[in-house]
């Protein structure tokens, strides 16, 4: 609104007057209000719910435009939007060739022993859940993830819990990130690319500097990478 009011009074002497009110807005509008929290705990609530029926519609064979429709369509019949871009939202990466970030699907398909990572949230009411998860399609004989899948995945998961422990009001974003990264390189995993959750993609920038504060919703999430592969929670 500020840019459009510049747009509008250009070449006025009024331009020079104002002054954007987002230092302001910014931190009010990011304190959430209950009925707020509630309304992201709903559209949370919908995206796990069509996570549970992705679970099952994955099998070896599913491409990653397979398994973009198939949330769309369950979005569609429900009435539902996605959190963002309807191309991208789903996100889904299956294996170790798939694209890196928010890519279209392609036609790359899942096979015993393959990771599916699918990032998607949806919007409801104004407000939007934002969700990943992975998945690891079991080769004949197994009943379990192999090893080093669960290990990094267990790794990944004590790193979230490190960070969430650690974000408390009042302390520094760089030590909530600080935090959730020693747990994974403490036991012998590559230094984060990026920074834990929402907090920052540099830990150490000035808005990294700022403090948690109470009232607002971070993100929780984490990723590290090994040979073959990348688990992401």
């Amino acid at each position: 609104m500020f840019l459009l009011w510049q747009r509008l009074l250009d070449g006025t002497p009024y331009t020079e007057r104002l002054v954007s009110a987002a230092p302001l807005l910014a931190p009010l509008r990011a304190r959430k209000l209950p009925v707020e929290v509630a309304r992201i705990r709903a559209a949370v609530a919908r995206a796990e719910d069509i996570f549970d029926r992705l679970q099952e519609f994955l099998r070896p064979s599913v491409t990653e435009r397979q398994a973009h429709a198939f949330v769309t369509d369950l979005l569609r019949a429900e009435g539902l939007e996605p959190a963002w871009d309807p191309g991208h939202c789903p996100h889904v990466a299956i294996g170790p060739d798939t694209g890196f970030g928010h890519v279209g699907p392609g036609d790359i398909a899942a096979q015993p022993g393959h990771l599916i990572f699918v990032d998607f949230g949806v919007r409801l009411d104004g407000y939007c859940s934002d969700l990943q998860r992975t998945f690891y399609l079991l080769r004949p004989g197994e009943e379990q993830a192999p090893a080093a899948v669960q290990d990094t995945f267990d790794t990944l998961i004590g790193a979230i819990d490190a960070g969430a422990a650690a974000l408390r009001p009042g302390v520094a974003h760089w030590q909530v990130d600080a935090a959730a990264r020693r747990a994974l390189v403490d036991v012998g995993y590559a230094e984060p690319q990026f920074a834990f959750g929402a907090i920052s993609d540099a830990p150490r920038t000035t808005a990294a500097a700022r403090s948690v504060r109470a009232g607002r919703v971070t993100a929780r999430h984490r990723s590290c990478s090994w040979k073959r592969a990348t688990s992401s929670r």
